[in-house]
């Protein structure tokens, strides 16, 4: 039991992030993500979930929730 409560608590320790690593990993996906829906509604591109079509206002407003997202997370970095 000692052996298992120990393991664990090791890995826990590796695996945990930080609050500022952890901002700048979902900061960035965000922002990568996006940008991704930004350009896909600025082109105009067509985005289909199995037989429906994805209008580009999605996309829009999409883009403009994660880009939100984004710029707060890195914003609590400078606190």
């Amino acid at each position: 039991m000692y052996i298992v409560t120990l393991s664990i608590l090791l890995i826990r320790k590796f695996f945990m992030l930080s609050h500022r690593w952890y901002m700048i990993i979902s900061g960035t996906l965000f922002l990568v993500v996006g940008l991704l829906h930004g350009t896909r509604a600025y082109y105009g591109w067509e985005m289909f979930i199995d037989a429906l079509i994805v209008p580009t206002s999605v996309s829009w407003v999409a883009a403009a929730a994660l880009l939100f997202l984004s710029y707060n997370a890195f914003k609590t970095l400078r606190k």
